[in-house]
């Protein structure tokens, strides 16, 4: 079959969401065949047994792969790049994590319709509700990055990196055009950050806006951590993304963002009473630091 979009679906004990999640990507109605990649890390809870049901009854469309081992305790990063992407046929790339779902049957249809229309854009993404504890909400702190844009026809590569992220993984669609993906994303606690940062360097970037996915919040690994895990987190993949970046106006621009958070939480931890925590945090914060001062110099000196 010629599958003109792969939709990339990354799953790991998502028992109570993976039947919502396939329903909403088997419910679009298209004019086009596409195929859903499907990578488990090994779950524990039951979803591989939902998955292969799915699969028995659409075996032309649903595509698993099933780990034996959990990866991610392996330290493993990066599995939309690492396990799918090499397995998507489609011209267009769609996503939607296991936890994550699509509630507009037109989704597809219309996102892809742009994007043939425009083959100056490498992606365009769309409104997305948020859901916690039951409640559908706006997502208002992506709001507000993404009103900062001036001009929101022409999201750049500056855009994403001045504002932080404003892109909904759920609501991705980009062109399969084997755009360059960062080897950092192999290192990277977050990865779809740097992926929507290397496809804006293949073209611009769009939002439509309708709701059209509803992602979930508290579900994931990065939610479920404690706030001095997830301070590490961060650091660690502004650092990835860092060293990514080659352009000197995107590096000085990420460099300032960096470095304030990198001091940010390097006071947040001076008052932390978890002497070992703190000890461990302070370790990262002064590689960063040092780290971004050689580059911070080496930058100015060339410029």
């Amino acid at each position: 079959m010629n599958y003109f979009v792969s939709i990339s679906c990354i799953t790991f004990n998502h028992k109570y969401f993976i039947k919502k999640c396939l329903e909403g990507i088997l419910s679009q109605k298209t004019n086009f065949d596409f195929e859903v990649v499907i990578h488990d890390d090994a779950s524990t809870d039951g979803t591989k047994e939902i998955i292969v049901e799915y699969q028995k009854k659409y075996p032309d469309i649903i595509f698993p792969y099933y780990q034996t081992e959990n990866q991610y305790s392996k330290g493993v990063r990066g599995f939309m790049a690492k396990y799918n992407f090499p397995r998507c046929r489609g011209k267009y790339i769609a996503l939607c994590e296991g936890d994550d779902y699509w509630t507009d049957p037109y989704k597809l249809q219309k996102q892809i319709d742009f994007l043939e229309a425009n083959p100056d854009y490498s992606l365009v993404f769309h409104k997305v509700k948020a859901l916690q504890k039951n409640n559908l909400y706006d997502d208002l702190e992506i709001e507000r990055r993404y009103e900062k844009i001036v001009d929101k026809s022409n999201i750049t590569t500056i855009d994403l990196l001045k504002n932080g992220n404003f892109i909904h993984t759920c609501s991705v669609v980009f062109r399969n055009n084997d755009p360059v993906i960062p080897k950092e994303i192999f290192y990277s606690t977050v990865g779809d950050y740097i992926i929507f940062i290397a496809l804006s360097h293949c073209g611009s970037i769009k939002r439509l806006d309708d709701y059209m996915a509803v992602y979930r919040r508290g579900t994931g690994t990065y939610s479920s951590l404690s706030p001095v895990d997830m301070r590490k987190k961060m650091v660690e993949y502004h650092l990835c993304i860092l060293s990514f970046l080659t352009e000197e106006k995107e590096r000085l621009c990420f460099l300032e963002k960096c470095l304030d958070l990198i001091k940010t939480y390097e006071k947040a931890m001076l008052s932390n009473s978890n002497i070992a925590l703190k000890k461990s945090f302070f370790d990262i914060v002064k590689i960063s630091i040092r780290k971004t001062k050689v580059l911070s110099f080496s930058l100015k000196k060339s410029s």
